[in-house]
């Protein structure tokens, strides 16, 4: 009967395990699409902006 017991124990830790790990990955997808454009608009356009005005003869030295 104990035997019984820790194969079950077992097996839902297993299951249990598994629901995390796509949880995890089932997760990322909307946090990816909720990051990416805020570092574009944070991080990337400000630099292109400035390339843009140097390149394109705005405030020069």
């Amino acid at each position: 009967m104990a035997r019984l017991a820790a194969d079950a124990r077992a097996e839902w830790t297993r299951a249990a395990t598994a629901r995390a790990r796509r949880a995890a990955v089932m997760v990322s997808a909307p946090v990816g699409l909720c990051f990416l454009p805020a570092f574009i608009a944070v991080g990337v356009l400000p630099v292109v902006i400035g390339l843009a005005g140097g390149v394109l003869g705005g405030s020069g030295p």
